[in-house]
């Protein structure tokens, strides 16, 4: 293939094997461009790559492969699992039910913000804001109220920007479990950045309440150290709405955004996590280094996923930051805080 008269843009990033993911649920239809020393080295993230034929070369140690839907479909039938098109329809189903809970959800809700150590005072103080100003009952609660058992008076949690590792160190274990139980019964989770990162699989520490891993690829950089690929620096973006998303959200398919180190989502491929439906994605693209370019373009920046009975909206970017997106975050409460058990309407 004449890869000078191919049109290639950068769309995220080649799913790994390794700390739960399973690889034939985290592949998608597309192309894959990987070098030859990932695919071979010892930690045998791209082994599942070894056997499969690359349609071209780019240069002397870049394979690319393609990946096409029945291939897949075949794959993920002789490993037990359901299809592209199954799972289309499972992520349909969660958005026909979310645009009834927006619609259909009260006018108030008692919403918690998260405001324990590693939380941000500016993210915090803006969520409040915002959610406030709709009317909506809003109490701050820190690591002891949610571990106690407090988070039983509130429709839903908002975990804002902040540090997740700090977060997640602070909730330990029966902090975390309350959280996950909370959403479990059908309670909402709205996460911003942080809340994002601690929402995720990445790791075991995190709350795993939706299907995505966060890139933390780190690579040596001469002078500065180790940096991390997710380390792209702060600045105002370009995002695009879904389909979905418009469905969601009252914005223009395309809007600007404050970004401040936000997780640059991955598929996790866990087989105990429901698909996840994006809301919406980067168009562009910022790093510091070489290494990070193209990390962020086409990935998802907004998304939703269902745990339990219970609904989950993550931003990697920051609604609450930015001057004409704060409807995003009174957007999502209504979006998250009607759930299942409480109505029967709700359509499965």
């Amino acid at each position: 293939m004449p890869l000078e008269n191919t049109a290639i843009r950068y769309d995220g990033i080649v799913p790994k094997e390794g700390d739960g993911t399973n690889i034939f649920a985290a592949i998608k239809p597309g192309w894959y461009a990987v070098n030859i020393n990932n695919i071979f080295n010892r930690s045998g993230e791209y082994a599942y790559l070894r056997d499969k034929t690359p349609v071209a070369r780019a240069g002397w140690s870049i394979n690319i492969y393609h990946f096409n839907k029945d291939e897949i479909d075949k794959t993920r039938g002789e490993h037990g699992l359901p299809t592209i098109g199954e799972e289309q329809k499972d992520i349909a189903g969660f958005y026909k039910m979310l645009l009834h809970q927006n619609n259909s959800s009260p006018q108030t809700a008692k919403v918690a913000i998260y405001s324990g150590k590693g939380a941000t005072d500016g993210s915090v103080t803006a969520i409040r804001n915002i959610v406030s100003s709709e009317g909506h009952t809003c109490e701050e609660l820190d690591v002891l109220s949610i571990r106690s058992g407090k988070l039983s008076d509130y429709d839903l949690i908002i975990v804002p920007g902040g540090m997740s590792n700090e977060m997640a160190d602070a909730l330990g274990n029966e902090g975390r479990e309350a959280i996950r139980r909370f959403v479990r019964s059908g309670e909402g989770y709205i996460g911003i950045c942080s809340g994002a990162y601690l929402a995720s699989a990445t790791f075991e520490k995190f709350l795993g309440l939706v299907n995505v891993k966060t890139n933390h690829y780190q690579e040596y950089m001469p002078r500065v150290g180790m940096q991390e690929q997710r380390q792209l620096g702060g600045a105002p973006v370009n995002i695009q709405f879904s389909h979905e998303g418009l469905g969601i959200f009252s914005h223009e398919e395309n809007s600007i955004i404050e970004y401040i180190g936000g997780p640059i989502f991955i598929e996790a491929g866990r087989l105990d996590l429901p698909p996840f439906l994006t809301l919406a994605i980067y168009q562009s693209d910022i790093y510091r280094y070489h290494f990070q370019q193209g990390t962020m373009p086409n990935t998802p920046a907004i998304i939703a996923g269902r745990f339990g009975n219970g609904c989950v909206i993550l931003f990697s970017p920051h609604p609450e930051l930015t001057k004409g997106m704060e409807s995003l975050v009174t957007d999502s409460v209504r979006a998250v805080t009607s759930s299942p058990k409480n109505d029967p309407e709700v359509p499965k």
